[in-house]
């Protein structure tokens, strides 16, 4: 029997406004990779969230801010989700 845990996402800069709010809660398999959900959750939010989360080589870009429950998720492959939580993403700021 799978088990599902509440994940919520937070969004904010470019993204939020992609997705239409600054906050999501979606329900994923005990286990579930980082990388897998974020990709699958780029695919629910079409081509432009998925263009700001992944490059061209389908690799997560670099200049991503990860967090997971306030910390800093340092290398989002080797994560998986084994408990609820919030993951907070944020796209880069450029200025000038």
């Amino acid at each position: 029997m799978e088990t599902e845990i509440p994940i919520t996402m937070a969004y904010a800069g470019q993204l939020a406004g992609v997705v239409g709010a600054s906050e999501e809660t979606a329900p994923v398999p005990l286990g579930t990779e980082l990388t897998s959900f974020l990709r699958d959750t780029a695919l629910r939010h079409g081509e432009k969230f998925q263009e700001l989360l992944f490059d061209e080589n389908e690799q997560l870009r670099r200049a991503l801010v990860i967090s997971i429950d306030g910390k800093h998720a340092l290398d989002p492959k080797a994560l998986s989700l084994t408990k609820p939580c919030e993951i907070f993403i944020m796209t880069p700021i450029a200025g000038g």
